[in-house]
């Protein structure tokens, strides 16, 4: 079995559990756009783990999104489904506030090497993320941002991705 087939699967997976009920960006239905993220962080040729991740970038809900597929609850399921590593991505991108690493990216000259600060936006707990986790959930928020439309925001989306590099 290939990737793609895998990638196939998990859309599958995606719609039967609603992902084709919800409206996002521009009318278009959310499963296109979770299947539009991947398609972009592939191009950029970023590891396995993410661009999996990236297909379920918003399993949980999100501070942005919240229309979740699976509720916390479902971690095992999801783990199960996509990997440990990838659900770790997915479960820190859907409890990080967006809105503070927006804030970030444009203050934010590069990742400090002591780490990335972050806030749950669940839970209100700060704590810092290491320089390599930090750098794939603003790739992933980067993708994110410029799936639903590549001229949404180009400063936030080319700011989080300096930030990452």
């Amino acid at each position: 079995k290939d990737h793609r087939q895998d990638q196939a699967e998990l859309v599958r997976h995606l719609v039967q559990r609603g992902a084709h009920r919800f409206p996002h960006s521009h009318g278009r239905p959310f499963a296109r756009h979770l299947a539009g993220v991947p398609a972009l962080i592939a191009h950029w040729r970023q590891p396995p783990e993410l661009i999996t991740a990236s297909l379920f970038h918003s399993a949980y809900s999100t501070e942005m999104f919240p229309w979740g597929l699976h509720p916390f609850r479902n971690r095992s399921t999801v783990r199960a489904l996509i990997g440990t590593r990838a659900e770790q991505i997915v479960f820190l991108y859907c409890t990080v506030s967006q809105i503070k690493l927006y804030h970030s990216a444009r203050t934010l000259a590069s990742i400090p090497p002591s780490g990335l600060p972050i806030t749950n936006c669940q839970t209100g707990e700060r704590r810092v993320l290491p320089p390599k986790e930090a750098a794939k959930v603003l790739v992933l928020l980067s993708a994110d941002i410029m799936e639903q439309d590549p001229f949404f925001d180009m400063y936030l989306a080319a700011s989080l991705l300096r930030l990452a590099a």
